[in-house]
């Protein structure tokens, strides 16, 4: 379990890293104003959601196609660590099931997808 723990937390943090980059505030037209970050976390999803929803369905379909690439590429990581020894098989095998069905789950919704973003507060885990 804490091996299923640190590679989430792992995963959570490098695609932080990356969303942090793309977050960044830009000047110029069109440039939008992002969410107050001492906000509480329903707040901060409610406000990208809310965002993510004024999208144009190409504008979400280019974001889908780039989350099914990440979930594959994730994939592919999960798999290497069952391999490695990292992860058992059956730990490997969940993961990657909550993985695709999280990403399939917030297509299906039309939903902003958000494995590398706070969870939904109805999403988060217990503490």
């Amino acid at each position: 379990m804490k091996r299923i723990i640190t590679l989430c937390a792992t995963l959570m943090l490098c695609l932080s890293l990356g969303v942090s980059v793309l977050a960044a505030p830009t000047a110029g037209p069109g440039a939008t104003a992002q969410p107050d970050r001492e906000a509480s976390p329903k707040t901060i999803f409610d406000e990208m959601q809310a965002d993510f929803d004024k999208l144009t369905d190409s504008q979400k379909k280019q974001i889908y196609k780039i989350g099914d690439k990440l979930t594959a590429q994730y994939t592919k990581l999960i798999e290497k660590y069952a391999e490695f020894g990292l992860l058992s098989d059956a730990e490997a095998d969940d993961l990657i099931s909550r993985l695709e069905s999280r990403n399939a789950q917030s297509r299906e919704e039309g939903r902003m997808i958000h494995g590398f973003f706070p969870p939904p507060p109805s999403e988060a885990p217990a503490q």
